[in-house]
């Protein structure tokens, strides 16, 4: 039984990881798709419009005490 050659058994390791880093590059690349792509329809994380009344508001953020000012 011969010795393994670690020359090689770098040159294979060294293939394994460029190919493993290829896969990972390639999801990275599918989920930044993803989010562009959510963005694009103006979605949250979850999915959705969070706040659709918040076009009076530039912020987004809704002032529960100035609606009630403005009720009164």
């Amino acid at each position: 039984m011969s010795t393994p050659d670690p020359e090689r058994a770098i040159e294979r390791n060294a293939d394994e990881l460029e190919e493993r880093i290829g896969k990972l590059d390639d999801s990275i690349g599918e989920a930044k798709k993803k989010q562009s792509e959510r963005q694009a329809k103006d979605e949250g994380p979850l999915g959705g419009d969070d706040d659709a009344d918040d076009a009076d508001d530039p912020e987004g953020f809704d002032d529960p005490e100035a609606e009630e000012e403005e009720e009164e």
